[in-house]
């Protein structure tokens, strides 16, 4: 299930993320070639781990993401172009709700 949601979501994203607190998953998100941060096991909910993993991600890697799509691995046939039309309406929607801010990027900055 890992492979075919990360290579779904690749078709559309530059960087994805494989955040988890299973060293199983970690490793097979390893072996398909994935960027993966192993979490706490203590988190409540996926949208925690996901924090996690980006807080830590942004500083080991010295950059920083302005938009960050949480993906469930636990949906496999997920249509891949819900991500096509979310890279361009998200940066929209966040610009008017911010108004003060520009267009917002979905990547690094």
């Amino acid at each position: 299930m890992i492979q075919r949601v990360y290579e779904r979501v690749r078709t559309v994203m530059e960087e994805v993320l494989v955040a988890t607190d299973d060293d199983r998953i970690g490793a097979g998100g390893e072996f398909i070639g994935g960027n993966v941060v192993i979490t706490s096991e203590h988190h409540t909910s996926g949208t925690d781990r996901c924090a996690e993993a980006l807080e830590r991600w942004e500083s080991e890697k010295s950059c920083a993401y302005d938009i960050v799509i949480n993906v469930r691995a636990m949906n496999p046939l997920f249509a891949a172009n819900r991500l096509k039309h979310l890279r361009i309406v998200l940066p929209i929607v966040v610009s008017r709700l911010l108004p003060s801010s520009s267009l917002l990027k979905i990547k690094k900055r």
